[in-house]
């Protein structure tokens, strides 16, 4: 125990926590102790077997139940979690698979995975979306989803499939589905599961170009949410000012920014040099004023002292970066509602994203020039962004006879 108490404030959590998180954590050891369950063995039916526990004995005190019991029972388990993961590594543990078809229906998986990771060097992003959808698949086959029933498999199965999963799905999520599955489809077919590419096979809903109008903030809105940050000196408004910056100045995604690393700044040649996220190529930024300042001022007076090498992190312990750039949506809401801003459509930072891209737009930056910096394989993926540049196309319309426009 004193070990994890060390370990709490290594990871810098609040002197007066530290003892209520050590509290929870002996109750549930004398509860472990009384079964005699060995804390090798825990899983987490027996954390939901002590919940249930204190909650009658709660109940039992008190004459009634807790008024929240979610977040009783959050605050409870959250000390106890982390003490789990701190003395076996890794909690919960994986369970074993219950029978051959499982087994197998994991290899499977994870064999996908490495296609698509280290023979075809998708992202990270890009085999957790596909690699859930093809565990979705093969649990939906359930029983088929065996190497001897595969190569059974058929145009018609995978119809009935997308039928089921694309309930209530809007259009370019079904596409997105189909995609998936499109992909598993082929890498089944090239390890031999399936007896023919029915890759081949997959329809997808057809998405016209330019159909949609992405949600964009105005420059008002994004100058709104720069104030806001700005004038919030504590290390958390630190830490958002120097990120919506990074964000509605180059317009970077969510996740190029929460994996920036300190030496991914030069300050002698004020430089900026990432990977970004689809294309993984290196993208080469000068550091801009402010910019650069707003993160001087984070990293002095704001970042917490970790021996991480991304330059954002948590504010609340444990410090740790953030785990994905869905991260920032979080963050942006706060300051959104903050600002008072009621945008129209999404409200993540890809809106602050092309909020900047029509700002080029409207500086009359190349398309080129803007398609490279936002990462875009093709100028046509930067061409969606022409639509935001309303005020633009309305000076160059041409009158039609007989109307007034």
């Amino acid at each position: 125990m004193e070990r994890f108490r060390q370990h709490l404030t290594e990871q810098r959590f609040s002197a007066s926590v530290i003892p209520s998180m050590m509290s929870a954590v002996r109750v549930f050891l004398r509860f472990l102790e009384k079964r005699s369950i060995p804390i090798e063995t825990v899983t987490p039916d027996h954390l939901a077997s002590y919940l249930e526990f204190r909650l009658a004995e709660s109940q039992r005190k008190h004459k009634r139940s807790p008024r929240n019991i979610t977040q009783r029972r959050n605050g409870r388990t959250g000390s106890i979690r982390r003490y789990l993961r701190f003395v076996r590594g890794c909690w919960p543990a994986e369970k074993p698979a219950q029978n051959e078809a499982e087994a197998f229906r994991r290899q499977v998986c994870a064999s996908y995975g490495r296609w698509l990771t280290e023979l075809h060097g998708f992202s990270a992003e890009t085999l957790r979306k596909n690699g859930h959808a093809a565990g979705v698949f093969l649990e939906w086959l359930g029983d088929r989803a065996s190497q001897e029933s595969l190569r059974g498999l058929t145009v018609s199965d995978l119809d009935a499939f997308l039928a089921w999963r694309n309930q209530g799905l809007r259009r370019t999520t079904r596409r997105g589905v189909s995609h998936c599955l499109r992909s598993f489809m082929r890498f089944l077919y090239r390890e031999g599961l399936i007896a023919q590419d029915l890759s081949l096979a997959v329809s997808a809903p057809v998405l016209y170009r330019f159909e949609n109008i992405p949600s964009a903030f105005t420059d008002q809105q994004v100058e709104s949410l720069r104030d806001v940050t700005r004038r919030d000196h504590t290390p958390l408004g630190l830490r958002d000012h120097a990120m919506l910056l990074l964000v509605a100045t180059y317009g970077l995604r969510a996740g190029e920014v929460v994996r920036m690393k300190l030496e991914d700044i030069n300050w002698r040649r004020e430089q900026i040099r990432l990977k970004q996220s689809k294309t993984r190529a290196d993208l080469l930024l000068p550091l801009m004023p402010e910019v650069g300042q707003a993160v001087l001022d984070y990293l002095r007076r704001g970042r917490p002292k970790t021996h991480l090498r991304e330059i954002f992190i948590r504010a609340r312990a444990p410090h740790g970066s953030f785990t994905c750039g869905s991260s920032l949506h979080t963050v942006f809401q706060r300051r959104i509602q903050q600002a008072g801003i009621q945008p129209e459509g999404k409200r993540g930072p890809h809106a602050i994203r092309y909020a900047r891209a029509t700002g080029l737009l409207r500086a009359s930056v190349p398309l080129k020039s803007i398609s490279d910096l936002l990462g875009h394989r093709s100028t046509a993926s930067t061409g969606v962004y022409l639509k935001l540049a309303t005020e633009d196309l309305r000076s160059v319309a041409l009158d039609v006879p007989g109307e007034t426009i």
